[in-house]
């Protein structure tokens, strides 16, 4: 959600405009401030990871302790997932090149915000018949922080030591995203998360 400024080039045929748009081929480039990125909210949150990780951990082990851990760690996933749902964005720059096969491929991905900085590429595939926004989406982004988001990342021991030239802590993990254009979704990379997090607590020396 926002203000953009498009640069770009397209060529295509059809017997109608739509149709024409559909299988246009080209570049561009869209630049935006001051906006709202909403690219890594979760497709649900009716029950949390931490709600889930507790119920099934006390199931299984009745453990007050390890019951603790986990849900300690579930809270901090859960919190960074509701951070990352709703962005406001300083700066916005996305490159999208569309070729002969109509794949759109996201060569250059960068967010800017006051507490995280996003930064990767993907490829949205041509699924004939479906609208653009609807067409599978698979992007990886790689991830830093400060602030508010570099003090969750650190509970949850996602940095990796090192800032990059913003002075943004980077983190370990890619943050990756399938879902549509429309509807970006983020389940793998929180699902992962949550799922290294948990074998980690149930660890024999944990």
């Amino acid at each position: 959600e926002g203000m953009f400024t498009v640069a770009g080039r397209f060529t295509g045929t059809g017997e109608t405009l739509g149709r024409t748009l559909e299988r246009s081929q080209g570049t561009f480039e869209l630049t935006g401030r001051q906006g709202i990125f909403r690219g890594l909210q979760r497709t649900t949150n009716k029950v949390s990871l931490a709600t889930k990780a507790v119920d099934l951990v006390g199931s299984l082990f009745g453990s007050s302790k390890v019951v603790e851990k986990v849900a300690g760690t579930a809270y901090h996933v859960d919190q960074l997932a509701q951070t990352l749902g709703e962005l406001n964005y300083d700066q916005l720059n996305v490159k999208l090149v569309r070729d002969q096969s109509l794949n759109v491929a996201l060569e250059d991905i960068s967010l800017v915000a006051p507490e995280i900085r996003l930064i990767g590429k993907g490829t949205v595939t041509y699924v004939p018949g479906k609208p653009l926004l609807q067409q599978p989406l698979s992007l990886a982004l790689s991830m830093a922080g400060r602030g508010k988001v570099e003090e969750q990342l650190g509970k949850l021991r996602l940095l990796n030591g090192a800032r990059d030239d913003l002075d943004y802590a980077r983190t370990k993990e890619t943050l990756t995203l399938g879902g549509t254009l429309a509807r970006p979704d983020p389940t793998v990379f929180f699902t992962r998360l949550a799922t290294a997090k948990l074998a980690d607590l149930l660890a024999p020396e944990n």
